[in-house]
Parts: C-alpha cells; structure tokens; sequence
C-alpha cells in the first residue's frame, strides 16, 4: 500500500518535475518521482540502505518536530556565512 510523504522542493526542481512527467507520459508526478527514485534505488544498493537508515531516521525526527528544520533559504544563509568566515581564517 503506497504510503504519503511529504517533501518541499525548490520552485525551480518542482516545475522540472511537472515537465517532465507531462512530456513523458506519466499519470502525475508522484508516478514520475516514485518511477524515478525506484530506478535510482536499484541501481545504488547503498542508497537503498541509506534511504532505509540514515533516511528514515531523519524524516522521522522532521516529522517528530519539522520546526526544528531549516528551509532552503537558511540553509543557503548559513553555508554562506561558514563559507565566508572560512575564507576569512584561511
């Protein structure tokens, strides 16, 4: 039985998604990403064992508490500013 998961993705990576799926034929973009991330899944074992590992005990945690996540703009915002200091000690 397909299980919900709910992910945020950039504006950008989502419409690449929209387009693909329609040029390719698929029914809706959950048919186009699960067909996708199987793909990937089969062809890296460690992948799959990530995403059964490290993957599920992250998105877990998110869902325990997804305000202690950051979006994509802090995220950008942070690595930026280590980035800068490094540059600036080194």
């Amino acid at each position: 039985m397909p299980q919900p998961l709910t992910i945020t993705l950039s504006p950008d990576l989502a419409e690449k998604i929209r387009v693909q799926a329609a040029s390719q034929g698929y029914a809706n973009e959950t048919e186009f990403v699960e067909e996708q991330m199987a793909e990937a899944v089969d062809a890296d074992p460690e992948l799959e064992d990530w995403l059964r590992t490290v993957g599920v005990a992250r998105y877990n945690a998110y869902d325990a508490n997804p305000t202690d996540v950051l979006t994509g703009d802090q995220l950008r915002a942070a690595l930026t500013e280590r980035r800068q200091a490094r540059s600036k000690v080194g």
